[in-house]
């Protein structure tokens, strides 16, 4: 997956962790956002530069980058540029430090943190922890839920503390603050009292006070992460129960097989589409090769993962209004499910821009790191002699380890089971087409006649014409989503004839069908 910036090729660009959807395209969105897109190209062929990297790896390349767009554009157009790429607050050349690493790190995808790690401060065990992100997508059945509440659990949760990811993540940490352990008891019992140095003398009252404020701070920490999980969990629930609603009133609702077969496939690639959108490991055209057809996926591509979701819910609105649904009642009901799928886009897009406070968790973090500094100081002036070391290590990693926690759970799509999601829409709206023959036959049995219906017709779906044309571009006509990329106003597709526009981009109201 490409996460370059300004990378005008037809290709899954995908686009880096927390960039702003409205840029995050290939060239065909370009006639869209076509002010900023051609300078950036320029930039790129301009001689003597290079071959852009895929993702600056120091504060000084993005302001390379940023005196660049400067000399090409207005005040205006810098600014607005540096905003969407991240430079704004990375310009300065004086910034450095662990923000100016966690801006960079936000937009860097895990298959580039093991070439930039130095640059970004990682160590061996983050990138493991990155790469381990997909085991922690736990889906339950019957038999797991079962061994989840075995009163087992505490010698099987004991008996993997070695080995837990949790504690492979926080190994760098722990040999540290052993380290500091080992130093105070050598100073304390040795050095001290053998060349007369002064002994620090750390009374035990003074970390009982601070203990509370930790435990507040980590409290909060771990509340507001699962808050986030929580939320992520209730919008792809969310996506899970309207996408098979909107399949369903489709199914029922839409009168002509072809609009009825598109819609409902189109309804099925939302989820893909979204799933792309939230997690960088996800490439676009692999997510819908076997969803839309070929031509379908060029042009969800074309727009970029970053805009794929919003694409798709135009086509599908636009498919509901291609429709021609004489009763209103079922058009609004079809427009709901698609204003509940936009609803958990927007939802999305928060939880992955936007984390906790940043200054919270570097507070959280230097607390900690200096309550457990002094912990091993205050266990020798208590006599405790070198046992002080396991004691500074095991308070270490229960703390670290809630800290960790609601650290890997801050950001959720990585770790919930989307796939499952997907999945399910995926099965049950299949099924509809294979239960109604079912359906037809307990109607009929019960002295109602009823024709089965088919979501999926094998013969719909290959008259089906493309609702987004390959050849056409994002902005033709006044009524850029009316037929999709590529249609304009009142224009006819293949196999799919749109309903007459006035001019402006209004419907002509027919009466009749």
């Amino acid at each position: 997956m490409q996460c370059a910036i300004g990378n005008a090729a037809v290709q899954p660009l995908g686009r880096p962790l927390g960039v702003p959807r409205s840029r995050a395209a290939a060239a065909a969105a370009a006639a869209v956002r076509a002010r900023s897109w051609p300078r950036l190209t320029a930039l790129r062929a301009a001689p003597g530069d290079g071959p852009e990297p895929s993702a600056p790896s120091t504060a000084g390349s993005l302001q390379s980058l940023a005196e660049r767009l400067r000399a090409t554009a207005t005040p205006g157009e810098v600014q607005s540029d540096l905003n969407y790429y991240g430079l704004a607050n990375l310009e300065d050349a004086r910034r450095s430090g662990d923000e100016a690493q966690d801006d960079l790190l936000w937009r860097t995808p895990v298959s580039e943190l093991a070439a930039r790690r130095r640059g970004l401060g990682l160590v061996a065990a983050d990138l493991s922890t990155e790469q381990e992100r997909k085991l922690r997508r736990a889906v339950f059945g019957f038999d797991r839920w079962a061994a989840h509440r075995s009163t087992s659990r505490y010698l099987r949760h004991l008996k993997g503390i070695v080995s837990s990811r949790t504690m492979r993540a926080l190994l760098p940490p722990l040999a540290f603050f052993g380290a500091v352990a080992v130093a105070a008891g050598w100073y304390t019992l040795e050095l001290a009292p053998q060349y007369g140095l002064p002994k620090v003398v750390l009374n035990d009252s003074s970390l009982e006070i601070t203990s509370f404020a930790l435990s507040l701070l980590l409290v909060f920490r771990t509340d507001s992460s699962y808050a986030r999980w929580e939320q992520a969990l209730n919008a792809w629930q969310s996506v899970r129960a309207e996408s098979k609603n909107l399949a369903r009133q489709a199914c029922y609702f839409v009168e002509e097989p072809i609009r009825r077969a598109m819609l409902m496939r189109w309804t099925v690639a939302f989820p893909h589409a979204l799933l792309s959108h939230v997690r960088c490991d996800a490439p676009l055209r692999a997510q819908l090769a076997g969803v839309l057809a070929p031509h379908e996926v060029e042009a969800v591509e074309a727009v970029g993962a970053a805009s794929a979701p919003e694409f798709v819910l135009q086509v599908m609105s636009e498919l509901v209004e291609q429709c021609r649904l004489g009763d209103s009642h079922r058009a609004e009901q079809l427009y709901f499910s698609i204003k509940a799928l936009g609803g958990a886009v927007g939802t999305c897009d928060k939880l992955l821009r936007y984390p906790i406070p940043l200054a919270y968790s570097r507070h959280t973090s230097r607390f900690m790191c200096v309550w457990l500094s002094a912990l091993p100081f205050a266990l020798f002036s208590s006599g405790l002699g070198w046992g002080a070391v396991p004691v500074t290590l095991v308070t270490a990693y229960l703390l670290l380890a809630v800290d960790e926690i609601g650290v890997q759970i801050e950001e959720p799509f990585s770790i919930l089971p989307l796939e499952d999601i997907l999945f399910d829409i995926q099965s049950e709206t299949a099924a509809l087409g294979e239960r109604q023959g079912a359906v037809a036959e307990i109607l009929r049995a019960g002295g109602i006649e009823c024709t089965p219906r088919t979501p999926f017709d094998d013969a719909a779906c290959a008259a089906c014409g493309a609702l987004v044309s390959p050849a056409g571009s994002l902005d033709d006509g006044d009524d850029a989503g009316g037929g999709g990329a590529g249609a304009g106003a009142g224009e006819a597709l293949p196999g799919l004839p749109l309903r007459p526009r006035a001019p402006g981009g209004r419907r002509v109201v027919r009466t009749s069908r």
